[in-house]
C-alpha cells in the first residue's frame, strides 16, 4: 500500500482542506516547510515521504469551473500526478497524470461515460466517490440509486463504465483528525471488485490508521494534515 501526499491548491496556494468547508479554507503551515506555495511543498512532501504519487486537488477549478492554477508542476520529476479538476479532460497536461472524474461536481452518468471513451490520456483515469457524512454528495438519483447511502450501488455503475480505480473519500472528515471513516465501503468494495484499484483518505492521523487501512485491502492512502502537523513521520530520505 502506497502513501500519497496531497495537495489541494486554491487561488495558486496550497491551503489545508477542513471538513470539506471550502470557503474557510486558509494557507498550510507546515512542520516540513516554511512556503505554502505550490511547486515548494510539492518538493517538500516528495523528498519526506519517498513517494512516486501525488494527489493535487484543484479547488478553483472545483467550485467554479474555472482556475489559473498551471498544473505544469515538478517538470523534472518522473512520478504520478492524480489531478482532481471535477472531470476529465481529453488529454492531459503531460503523461505522468492521472485525472479523476469527480461525482461531487454533479457529474451524469451519460457525461462521465462519454468522458471516458474520449479520454486520451497514458494513465488510467479514477472515479471519486464523494461522501459527507457517509452520504454520496452529487447527482445520486440520475445514477439510478434510490438512495445516498448506495455508494457501493455507484461503485457498480463506475465499473461498468470501465473505471479501475475509485477514490473514497468522507469530506467532513478532512483535516480533523477523526479517521476516514471509509472502511467499511472499502472493505465492501473490495469484497465485489477484487480487482478494483481502491484509495482512501481524509482524517488520517498516523501510522495505526494506515495500517487499518491496510488491513481493509486499500491500495492507497491519500494523506496532508497529518504529514504537515508531524503526527504521520517517515524515516529520513536524501
Amino acid at each position: 500500500m502506497q502513501i500519497i501526499p496531497v495537495l489541494d491548491i486554491m487561488n495558486g496556494q496550497v491551503v489545508r482542506g477542513v471538513a470539506g468547508d471550502r470557503a474557510n479554507y486558509a494557507p498550510i503551515r507546515s512542520a516540513l516547510v516554511d512556503s505554502c506555495e505550490s511547486e515548494v511543498v510539492a518538493r517538500a512532501l516528495i523528498r519526506a515521504t519517498g513517494a512516486d504519487t501525488i494527489y493535487i486537488a484543484n479547488l478553483d477549478m472545483l467550485r467554479w469551473g474555472t482556475s489559473e492554477y498551471d498544473v505544469r508542476i515538478l517538470p523534472e520529476w518522473n512520478g504520478t500526478i492524480f489531478l482532481d479538476a471535477g472531470g476529465l479532460g481529453r488529454e492531459p497536461p503531460d503523461a505522468r497524470f492521472r485525472e479523476i472524474a469527480a461525482f461531487e461536481v454533479g457529474a451524469r452518468p451519460e457525461f462521465v461515460r462519454k468522458s471516458f471513451q474520449e479520454h486520451r490520456a497514458v494513465k488510467p483515469p479514477a472515479f471519486s466517490v464523494d461522501l459527507r457524512d457517509g452520504l454520496l454528495v452529487g447527482a445520486w438519483a440520475e445514477w439510478g440509486l434510490r438512495t445516498p447511502k448506495d455508494a457501493l450501488g455507484l461503485v457498480d455503475r463506475v465499473w461498468e463504465i470501465g473505471f479501475r480505480t475509485v477514490i473514497v473519500l468522507d469530506v467532513a472528515r478532512v483535516g480533523v483528525g477523526s479517521g476516514t471513516g471509509t472502511e467499511a465501503l472499502c472493505e465492501a468494495i473490495r469484497e465485489r471488485y477484487p480487482a478494483m484499484e481502491i484509495i482512501t483518505g481524509g482524517g488520517v492521523r498516523n501510522w495505526d490508521d494506515v495500517n487499518r487501512l491496510a488491513d481493509c485491502g486499500i491500495d492507497g492512502v491519500l494523506v496532508a494534515s497529518a504529514i504537515h502537523d508531524g503526527t504521520l513521520t517517515f524515516p529520513r530520505n536524501p
